[in-house]
């Protein structure tokens, strides 16, 4: 069943939150697209575990991996792949996704549509974080998180709600400059485009 989805079965399980989310939002009543929201997550949790059932681990590699180019003047590439760890973020992700769902059922009463949808947004940017094998690609992931967290935080957090999704935009806006940086530094030591440097070779010079 995995092949039908080809190579392109990790990218159908990054953007399929999003797609989902982008339904809910097309569901015309509350209690509809809370239906739709748990159902199709749930069926993206199955989908992660059908991941996990072909998965290797006696192979070393990262596994169901695509790279194509995607600004090749600076050589970043569209590089998606998996491994022992980033399998089990990927579970843990997609589980309590739907439990999320579930947990809001009752109290999330406005804005319910946008709320699922911001939520499942927020999934689609953590699945392409862990999943992204080159550098540009991981902090674009990394910073599209930010706009879901800011709309979750400001709009149905707690009393100081404001004021928390304000500050956790300056705090991360601060201290994400030196893990932006530093890995495009060092990795362009050897390199005239740093971000032309993937995951796995930072991880071969390093850790060998």
């Amino acid at each position: 069943m995995i092949s039908l989805f080809g190579e392109h079965i990790l990218s159908w399980l990054v953007f399929s939150p999003l797609i989902l989310g982008l339904i809910v939002l097309a569901v015309p009543n509350d209690t509809g697209a809370r239906w739709v929201a748990l159902v199709g997550s749930t069926l993206i949790f199955l989908f992660s575990i059908l991941i996990y059932q072909n998965f290797d681990p006696a192979i070393g590699t990262y596994q169901f991996a695509i790279q194509r180019d995607w600004l090749p003047l600076i050589g970043v590439k569209y590089n998606l792949g998996i491994d022992g760890i980033s399998l089990y973020l990927v579970l843990l992700t997609t589980f309590l996704i739907p439990l999320i769902v579930l947990a809001a059922w009752r109290s999330v009463e406005e804005g319910v549509r946008k709320y699922l949808f911001f939520m499942l947004f927020l999934e689609a940017t953590v699945l392409g974080a862990f999943l992204s094998l080159d550098l540009f690609l991981f902090y674009v992931f990394w910073e599209a998180m930010l706009i879901p967290m800011f709309f979750l935080i400001g709009i149905w957090g707690s009393k100081e709600r404001i004021y928390a999704a304000q500050n956790q935009s300056s705090v991360r806006h601060l201290f994400r400059r030196p893990p932006r940086c530093a890995p495009l530094s060092i990795a362009g030591r050897g390199d005239p485009f740093g971000a032309r440097v993937g995951v796995h070779r930072l991880h071969s010079r390093f850790c060998h």
